[in-house]
């Protein structure tokens, strides 16, 4: 059996021009991600790799979005897009079948590809990451909490920091 490397990019890499140069293997990206596209240069950098098929855009199946988010929300991870979510969930898919390499200089996406054992790889960033678990600290009770809650069981406030376990 033949293993292909099956590339996944987020959109910090394809608003980014010069990371084009380096993409030689299979890539894909998720459909949510051109709506993360804000400059007309990277809208029309994506449209040129879609019609001249160096990037296949595919939508994960919501099981795999389902993974992602529960394993985002376990490690404290509530800071990612659906487009991340998508992202994330479409490499989880092909690794089944497939090696996969998330290129991404976004330390959130990063992180939760950690727990999933996803390899990622940045391009401006090159620095090895580790994974990171957070917790939530009510600004008023001073109360912690595992994951992100709407309102502090103690003392009913709102507002919460954001610390690494």
């Amino acid at each position: 059996m033949t293993i292909v490397m099956r590339v996944i990019i987020d959109s910090g890499i394809l608003m980014n021009v010069t990371s084009w140069a380096a993409l030689e293997d299979d890539v894909y990206t998720s459909p949510l991600v051109f709506g993360e596209l804000k400059s007309s240069l990277s809208q029309q950098l994506f449209a040129l790799a879609d019609e001249y098929n160096r990037i296949q855009i595919v939508k994960p199946l919501a099981k795999y979005v389902a993974k992602v988010r529960a394993a985002a929300s376990d490690i404290g991870q509530d800071r990612l897009s659906d487009a991340d979510c998508e992202i994330l969930g479409l490499a989880l898919q092909m690794k089944e079948e497939d090696e996969v390499l998330l290129l991404s200089d976004d330390f959130g996406l990063r992180n939760v590809s950690i727990k999933l054992e996803i390899k990622s790889k940045g391009v401006k960033t090159t620095k090895q990451i580790r994974k990171r678990e957070y917790k939530y600290i009510c600004n008023a009770c001073q109360t912690s909490y595992d994951y992100l809650v709407d309102e502090c069981e103690v003392c009913g406030h709102t507002h919460f920091k954001r610390k690494i376990k």
